[in-house]
């Protein structure tokens, strides 16, 4: 019960970060586009500011994958004991 209710307020502040974000982005570029200067030097600003947040994204998408890698292998050794346990006729102790 504690786990689901802690993940789904991880999700939760997951999304508000994700909306943050990508409404920093907008305002980033909507500033860019709207400012007063030559249209090749708003062009250079936009595509240098892209590539910093894509290159963002990337590192923490591979943040990301790392940690559920090592989530997913955590679960599947915590099952796989378990299970060993269950089969050797021992009772695993209960987690909280």
């Amino acid at each position: 019960m504690g786990e689901r209710e802690a993940s789904g307020a991880d999700t939760g502040v997951k999304y508000l970060a994700l909306g943050i974000g990508i409404g920093a982005l907008l305002g980033l570029a909507a500033g860019l586009l709207l400012a007063p200067k030559p249209g090749e030097e708003t062009r250079a600003e936009l595509a240098e500011a892209v590539k910093k947040a894509s290159d963002k994204a990337k590192a923490k998408l591979a943040e990301v994958k790392l940690k559920v890698e090592e989530t997913v292998e955590k679960h599947c050794n915590d099952m796989k004991a378990e299970n060993d346990a269950d089969q050797a006729g021992t009772a695993m102790p209960a987690k909280e």
